[in-house]
């Protein structure tokens, strides 16, 4: 799986039903990240490296900080095949190490198939893709999953894909001039031919993020309800929402001391952006947007604030209103399940809690790079909350919609019909849609 918490808090309800089915679940992943995976009662092994081909060269300038030149120590990594080769040595002794029986694979780094389809082929090892965002694919009634357009009947949505095509294009063309013929794509499609990927599992260029593979049995971690389109790959298998309820959560005990203190009249509004807000949101957009939400929270003493916010960020704040309550660390589904509103930056796994639990959202993206307006989008098209955009809001907005969102009743519907269309494939149905990689 990614290492990022978001993408792993995602699969823990699959992994949850696969050991109720007598499958030993191992996670592989860097290990500053075992802890949080041991803590839900799985097994982990240490994976090293990074997915080639994505872009690795600026993560590691960002973890290397001033002991790598950025553009010619990425040069010399795209001409030695740094990223790649040592990816391949990792992936190589972990699948000797596991002997796997299936591999689940997060899309997100899906170039590790090419890595691991000749160990797949050798060992008989079933595998699939496990996507914890919405659907990356194409789809002539669907939008890019970075745009935030709500549709309407009069949407064109074919000039918005062709508009994301274009500006990828341009990134491609321009990869390819400034690292002398060594993109992304060029890498991706030397190293597929070199692995002898079947033509059947063919890269597929229409998948929004990155460079998918066709027929592959992919598992989508959400409602399909949620999409703009219902129409989807025969490969892709919606699971349902999936949230595992029983996920164990720091500070659970002592934050449910803290509610129950609460005054029981009061509705809770709960605010978490995330856990990449510091990295990936502008400093100055985020200050902006805790002052009106403060602001806001002055005004409304009938409601008690949670908010989920970085010990930095806290103490720039001042004195805070009598109502809000600040943490460094919140037990979301803790919190949400004794909330009235959810302020969230809108990635799926907190929409899915959201939903699960029956809590209307108020979302403001915070990354605008990958899916958060979209997901903005889908939740006010599906009429399960509101969003905003952080750098307008002030205090009267942002009272209005949490006013509106407080006392509506449509949402909670909405929310209660989606979450009774939560499904799940069963043992037979989720084994059989997993294909050998070899069977073509």
């Amino acid at each position: 799986m990614s290492p990022a918490k978001g993408h792993l808090n995602a699969s823990f309800g699959l992994a949850r039903i696969l050991t109720q089915h007598n499958y030993a679940v191992v996670y592989a992943l860097p290990f500053d990240m075992h802890a949080h995976v041991l803590q839900q009662g799985f097994e982990c092994f240490s994976l090293s490296g990074l997915p080639f081909g994505i872009n690795g060269e600026e993560t590691l300038d960002y973890l290397a900080k001033n002991q790598r030149v950025k553009y010619f120590d990425s040069l010399i990594d795209r001409f030695y095949d740094t990223i790649y080769n040592n990816r391949k040595t990792a992936i190589e002794r972990l699948m000797h190490q596991t002997k796997p029986d299936l591999v689940l694979l997060d899309s997100f780094q899906s170039t590790d198939f090419i890595l691991l389809y000749p160990l797949l082929k050798t060992q008989n090892v079933k595998f699939a893709f496990v996507q914890t965002m919405l659907s990356f694919h194409y789809q002539a009634d669907n939008l890019p999953l970075d745009c935030p357009i709500v549709p309407n009947p009069r949407t064109n949505f074919n000039w918005y894909w062709q508009q994301y095509y274009f500006k990828r294009t341009l990134r491609s063309v321009w990869q390819n001039i400034i690292y002398l013929g060594r993109s992304n794509r060029r890498i991706i499609e030397q190293k597929a031919k070199k692995q002898g990927i079947n033509t059947y599992y063919s890269l597929d260029y229409e998948q929004v993020f990155r460079i998918g593979f066709k027929n592959i049995p992919e598992l989508v971690i959400a409602l399909q309800g949620l999409e703009f389109s219902q129409a989807k790959q025969p490969y892709q298998h919606y699971l349902g929402l999936l949230v595992d309820l029983e996920r164990q959560e720091t500070n659970k005990d002592s934050f449910l001391l803290f509610l129950n203190s609460l005054p029981k009249h009061k509705k809770i509004i709960y605010c978490s952006l995330g856990t990449l807000y510091a990295d990936f949101g502008k400093h100055k957009d985020m200050m902006q947007f805790f002052r009106s939400l403060l602001a806001a929270a002055q005004q409304l003493a009938e409601y008690e604030f949670v908010i989920s916010l970085s010990e930095n960020f806290r103490k720039k704040l001042g004195e805070l209103p009598t109502n809000v309550h600040i943490f460094e660390s919140v037990p979301q589904l803790t919190v949400l399940a004794r909330s009235s509103l959810f302020i969230t930056h809108g990635g799926l796994n907190s929409i899915r809690e959201s939903i699960a639990l029956g809590v209307p959202m108020l979302v403001f993206p915070v990354d605008k790079r990958w899916d958060q307006p979209s997901n903005a989008a889908k939740v006010v098209y599906h009429g399960l909350g509101l969003k905003g955009n952080m750098t307008e809001e002030n205090s009267e907005s942002l009272s209005l919609k949490i006013n509106t969102l407080t006392n509506q009743s449509l949402s909670i519907e909405r929310l209660l019909i989606f979450k009774d269309n939560n499904t799940f494939l069963n043992k037979a149905q989720l084994w059989g849609c997993l294909n050998e990689v070899d069977k073509q």
